[in-house]
């Protein structure tokens, strides 16, 4: 991820001076020469290890930060980083909520009274490889990796979404010899709205799929692009009817976009709601919630007996069909 965020602020004339915190890449002459106070650090270590970096390069001087998402693994952790760096301007970027595709979607549906996403990513070979491990090697939960796209949308859509269910829906291999969640469901909900249906899947092939369903049957539905090699996304209208109508289709590079914002905002000192670090606390709240409770319903199913198999994955029941209802706030 550091090499592709590399790549994009180099092309944008950005000088960028990459630092590996876990083996002291800068010699001190080297960070000597650095105007700390002046720079903006962009933190795309490992989940686990966000709060270090960020503590790693404030110590140094720096107030300016770029986060990827999730902004940490742990909520606690994330609230006391942020009370130990009471000057700094923290932009974490949330990137699909940067998406030209999400915002058209958005803009194009007559009231949302429904939503689902499906995000999956065979990570099979990023897994044996441990890309994205701690510094013990521990892989980051499934509800860490590509779940925050979703979690990030909804509660955009609706902060006040409030977690219904979470399960972990099958296992496999991920670190060699271990044994861990590879699916996950998870259900949100609002007293005003309905709720929310997330899927993730981390030995599926590729699949970004936004759905927006309004009261009266229509939908909007969203193909994000699959990687940075192949940016087309692609938005589309289907009626009650089954009528469809392409509404977009073209390049959204949300990275891009992304770290643009970012590079802006903290420029000018003006970081937007959702990508502020109340915002991001407010989606690691949630996703540790869900890793809570889909690790409890888990064990209860081993306690009885029935623990899905890695060998064989017996998913849970399907879910029902989700609704909920509301538009995008402070877009």
């Amino acid at each position: 991820m550091g090499t592709m965020h590399g790549a994009i602020y180099r092309s944008l004339g950005v000088r960028v001076i990459e630092v590996d915190t876990a083996v002291q890449s800068l010699s001190a002459a080297s960070r000597a020469q650095i105007p700390w106070p002046d720079a903006i650090a962009d933190v795309c270590t490992p989940t686990a290890l966000h709060t270090e970096s960020l503590r790693w390069a404030y110590a140094l001087g720096v107030r300016r930060f770029f986060v990827e998402k999730p902004a940490a693994s742990s909520y606690v952790d994330w609230r006391i980083c942020l009370r130990d760096m009471p000057d700094a301007a923290v932009f974490v970027g949330h990137s699909y909520l940067f998406s030209r595709a999400f915002q058209i979607a958005f803009e194009s549906c007559r009231g949302v009274a429904a939503v689902r996403a499906m995000f999956d990513k065979d990570r099979a070979q990023d897994d044996r490889r441990l890309r994205g491990a701690d510094a013990r090697g521990r892989l980051a939960d499934i509800f860490e990796i590509e779940a925050p796209h979703p979690f990030a949308m909804a509660l955009a859509l609706e902060p006040a979404l409030e977690l219904q269910d979470a399960t972990y829906t099958a296992l496999g291999e991920r670190a060699p010899g271990e044994i861990a969640p590879t699916r996950c469901e998870a259900r949100l909900s609002h007293r005003a709205l309905g709720s929310v249906h997330i899927t993730c899947d981390l030995r599926a092939p590729r699949r970004r799929v936004l759905e927006l369903c309004a009261e009266d049957g229509e939908r909007i539905v969203v193909a994000f692009p699959l990687s940075a090699r192949s940016l087309e996304a692609h938005v589309r209208r289907i009626d009650a009817r089954g009528r469809r109508t392409c509404l977009y289709r073209g390049p959204d590079d949300l990275l891009r976009a992304a770290l643009v914002a970012g590079l802006r905002a903290l420029s000018e000192a003006s970081v937007p709601w959702l990508a502020s670090p109340q915002f991001a606390a407010l989606v690691v709240a949630r996703i540790a919630e869900a890793r809570r409770r889909a690790e409890a319903a888990r064990l209860d199913r081993g306690r009885s007996g029935n623990e899905a198999s890695p060998k064989s994955p017996s998913a849970l029941p399907s879910s029902r069909e989700m609704t909920y209802a509301r538009a995008l706030s402070n877009r």
